[in-house]
């Protein structure tokens, strides 16, 4: 598949209703046609680099896996903004993943996964743990992106309780990213 066959559509805005404050969807990863089968390797890789290439974000030259070239998209569909934090090349100290720009600001560690509490509690725990004890660095903000998965109300209830009993690997923040919306997780503290 050449690049030109992976030219990004027009993007159509479809601003809010009235007069209300919500942003204008950008319409980033709209009408891209079916993505191409991963055993065409050629094909496959030129669909998600011309779609990376489309985001309005520098990646400073980090590989950038297609679940998160998806998650960005709806991230800034959703009206949100963020600057793409580089991997340490040189020390290979461990980094977050990018920098919440209109909240906070705060550096966000991003994990794309399954709608299950045990597998995002794993997650969690495991980039917590691994930054702290290899390099001595802090993650305590996560977005879990759930893709197209929902977020039931019994796993909403289920992430509240993530901070109890967890004396090493607390975090500060956790929030959603399911069907295009992001939902703040409030972590109970009792």
């Amino acid at each position: 598949m050449d690049r030109a066959s992976c030219a990004r559509p027009a993007a159509t805005k479809a601003g809010g209703s009235g007069g209300t404050n919500t942003p204008p969807r950008l319409g980033l990863g709209d009408d891209w046609g079916p993505e191409p089968n991963s055993d065409d390797k050629e094909a496959f890789d030129a669909y998600w680099a011309a779609r990376r290439e489309a985001l309005p974000v520098e990646f400073h030259g980090d590989r950038i896996d297609p679940h998160e070239v998806k998650f960005v998209e709806r991230f800034l569909n959703a009206g949100h903004t963020l600057s793409w934090i580089p991997r340490d090349r040189d020390s290979r100290k461990s980094t977050h993943d990018f920098m919440w720009l209109n909240h906070g600001p705060y550096e966000i560690e991003l994990k794309s996964t399954k709608a299950k509490y045990s597998t995002i509690r794993g997650q969690i725990m495991g980039a917590v743990k691994r930054a702290k004890v290899n390099h001595n660095v802090t993650k305590s903000r996560f977005i879990i992106d759930l893709g197209d998965q929902p977020l039931t109300a019994e796993l909403r209830e289920e992430l509240t309780h993530y901070n109890l009993d967890r004396s090493l690997y607390k975090i500060k923040a956790l929030w959603v990213m399911t069907q295009g919306e992001l939902e703040q997780i409030n972590l109970r503290k009792k």
